[in-house]
C-alpha cells in the first residue's frame, strides 16, 4: 500500500482554504456586531444612559479585541498549512522531475 504524499498536499492545502475562509467569516460577523453596537448606542436620548454606553462601548471594543484574535490565530495558521502543503507539492514534484532525468 504506497500512500501518495501529493494527495497530503492537497488535504493540507484544502483545509487551509477552508480554515481561511471560516476565519474570515468569523472576523466579518464580529466587525458588523460591532458596527451594530456602535449604532444602537448613538441613539439613546440621556447623557447617563450615554455615559453607560460609552462605558459598554469601551468594554465591547475590549471583548471584540479579544473576539478578532481566536479568528487571527486561525487564519495564520490557515497560512502555515498552505505552506506546509505547498511545500509538500512541490517536493513532490520535484522528486518525480528528478527520476524522469534519471538516465539509463
Amino acid at each position: 500500500m504506497t500512500i501518495n504524499s501529493i494527495q497530503s498536499g492537497y488535504n493540507l492545502i484544502n483545509q487551509s482554504s477552508q480554515m481561511a475562509s471560516k476565519a474570515a467569516d468569523d472576523i466579518n460577523s464580529a466587525r458588523t456586531e460591532n458596527d451594530q453596537k456602535s449604532t444602537s448606542s448613538q441613539l439613546l436620548p440621556n447623557d447617563i444612559e450615554k455615559k453607560e454606553a460609552a462605558s459598554n462601548d469601551e468594554k465591547s471594543k475590549s471583548s471584540s479585541s479579544t473576539n478578532n484574535i481566536d479568528p487571527l490565530i486561525e487564519l495564520n495558521k490557515a497560512v502555515q498549512y498552505n505552506k506546509a502543503g505547498t511545500n509538500i507539492v512541490q517536493k513532490n514534484q520535484e522528486m518525480l522531475g528528478s527520476m524522469l532525468d534519471v538516465r539509463v
